[in-house]
């Protein structure tokens, strides 16, 4: 400010003798502030002075530039220099809109618009941050009213402001894709904007195809970039957040695995504070809850997209999303308190369309599922039957998929499965496709094909550890699985992971097998305990064993009266009567008889 060879020691000097002067370290450096008291009377003693007050306004706007430019914006407008106010927001706008800082642009913009109304690329700045605002209508009339005054300006090139703008608002997916060729090409100019922003428009460019449910490997490559971009910087903030954009990157793209590193990193930089009003602030904890769901870990999913909704700020998006994996949990869970409280969630869903995003399918395929977990299949079936060809939302495909599999229309669930192509083989949606279609399979009496499909969706889901799909509620795939286990696998330890919860929330699993041609090979099994068993030796048995331990209730049916019935029909004869006695009953007449015995 003062040109002074001295200045820094002058500054360390004034806080060594303790006069009005703070020090502190800031995210740039060292940082001085006078005390208020001090500061209000150097203003009042500049002001006389215009000329001179310009001048350090002037310069002062030259150093903060690059690390705060909102205050260089500010101190150029005290100057007067409203060309190089307007410059300085251009040029870094996007970072600050991307980062935590939308309401300040908003406010500069504003400011700035005060005096030049009519200037459409500050009036698409303003548009923008207000979108991350949350005023989507409003961002939409700013952006359609500045796109109209470059309309009539005749210039046939369009600034690229307004191709930015299109990324943050528009909803036609025409339009955003013609948008997005164009904001691509300026990333592959090197000299087209800083390396800040160039991270900022990797971040911008990857949310784009995720809301517009493009390939689903873009995204990826988008977020991987940034993350590399911000690691180089050495920023510590912008890189975490570049880690939390890329672990939902590989939520979306299916690769579940390739996210915990990612999520592990994000979390181990727990000193770098992020808050949540950041542009698309919610990725990390909302790739966490993807991560725990498709595992089947329901109670920490539900934690994490809590923390969504907690947390969220004026972008709902995220906060949509969880309130729809809430209430998919829940209904997995069967828990009908949780259930209600998912139910009155949704109702935040919107009913509209918005950035492309159908929210309308995210909430109704939440009461769908919420509808099947409290006993109304038919209703559920109903609104899963409206989305069998939905090619772009591949979570709420699988899971209307589950609500027709379920019950028992195979044929429908993989027209659905296979109806979104471009995500064909992200993991999740790969491995629901094998495993319908090897139900349908067995269905039609090809049970070698049946089995090889269901190793091939087994492999999938066991890369990815995607265990939800062989919940308690998919009895039919589970019975598959347990068949699938004596055909041969080599994915057994999976499979038992799988098949270790039980239906009422037990960690003990009951399958049902036929040895009719004996390749159990139960011959030289020795029972501890004999005699009729019911459903209630099941329930004993299972609350006796130890974690770890098994156990097997070998049922040997007496086929005697069926047999006797069959010659009896056969001889023109007919059973008149026929009365079955309580296993109870005759366990207890058993044990008179063993007593009299001895």
């Amino acid at each position: 400010m003062t040109g002074r060879p001295d200045a820094a020691a002058l500054l360390e000097t004034c806080v060594r003798l303790g006069l009005f002067l703070d020090r502190f370290e800031g995210p740039h450096g060292v940082v001085y502030r006078w005390h208020a008291s001090f500061a209000r009377r150097c203003a009042e003693i500049l002001d006389i002075d215009a000329e001179r007050a310009a001048g350090c306004h002037r310069r002062a706007a030259a150093a903060l530039q690059a690390t705060d430019p909102t205050a260089s914006i500010t101190h150029s407008l005290h100057a007067s220099e409203f060309l190089t106010a307007r410059e300085t927001l251009l040029h870094h706008w996007l970072g600050l809109v991307v980062g935590a800082r939308a309401d300040e642009v908003e406010c500069t913009a504003m400011l700035m618009l005060r005096r030049t109304p009519d200037d459409a690329q500050v009036l698409l700045v303003r548009a923008c941050a207000s979108d991350v605002l949350g005023d989507h209508r409003v961002a939409r009339a700013l952006f359609r009213r500045a796109e109209a005054m470059i309309g009539r300006s005749g210039d046939d090139d369009e600034p690229a402001v307004l191709q930015i703008a299109r990324l943050f608002i528009a909803d036609e997916r025409a339009e955003v894709a013609e948008a997005s060729a164009k904001v691509q090409q300026m990333l592959l100019d090197a000299d087209s904007t800083d390396l800040g922003d160039r991270a900022a428009l990797n971040y911008l460019l990857g949310w784009t195809e995720i809301r517009h449910r493009g390939n689903p490997m873009v995204p990826l490559e988008y977020f991987s970039a940034a993350a590399r971009e911000a690691q180089s910087l050495g920023d510590r903030e912008l890189a975490k957040r570049a880690l939390g954009h890329l672990a939902f990157g590989q939520t979306w793209a299916g690769h579940l695995i390739e996210a915990r590193p990612s999520l592990i990193a994000v979390r181990g930089a727990e000193d770098v504070g992020l808050p949540w009003s950041t542009y698309a602030g919610g990725s990390a904890a909302a790739a966490a809850g993807y991560v725990s769901y498709w595992s089947g870990e329901l109670d920490e999913a539900v934690r994490e997209f809590g923390t969504v909704i907690a947390n969220g700020g004026s972008d709902r998006s995220f906060t949509n999303v969880a309130r729809m994996m809430i209430a998919y949990a829940a209904a997995e869970s069967g828990d009908v308190s949780a259930c209600r409280r998912a139910a009155i969630g949704i109702q935040e869903i919107p009913l509209e369309v918005v950035h492309g995003v159908s929210w309308p399918a995210f909430r109704e395929s939440s009461v769908a599922l919420l509808e099947e977990a409290v006993g109304r299949p038919d209703r559920a079936m109903r609104i899963a039957r409206k989305y069998i060809q939905c090619p772009d939302l591949p979570d709420v495909d699988v899971a209307l998929a589950g609500v027709l599999r379920r019950a028992g229309d195979y044929a429908t669930a993989l027209e659905m499965l296979r109806a979104p192509r471009v995500f064909a083989e992200v993991s999740y949606v790969k491995s629901a496709t094998l495993l319908t279609a090897a139900l349908l399979r067995r269905q039609a009496g090809h049970h070698d094909q049946a089995h090889e499909l269901c190793e091939a969706g087994v492999a999938v889901a066991s890369g990815e550890n995607i265990r939800l799909l062989f919940g308690p509620r998919e009895t039919a795939v589970r019975k598959l699985l347990g068949e699938h286990v004596h055909f041969g696998t080599q994915f057994e330890d999976f499979i038992g992971r799988c098949l270790a919860k039980g239906s009422a929330g037990s960690l003990v699993d009951a399958l049902e097998l036929d040895d009719e041609d004996g390749k159990l090979d139960l011959d030289g099994f020795e029972p501890i305990a004999a005699g009729l068993a019911g459903e209630e030796d099941v329930e004993a048995l299972a609350a006796a064993i130890a974690p770890g331990q098994s156990a097997a209730l070998v049922v040997l049916e007496l086929a005697f009266a069926r047999t006797l019935a069959q010659k009896l029909a056969a001889a023109g004869g007919q059973v008149l009567r026929s009365e079955r006695v309580p296993a109870p009953v005759v366990n207890a007449v058993m044990d008179i008889l063993d007593q009299e015995d001895e």
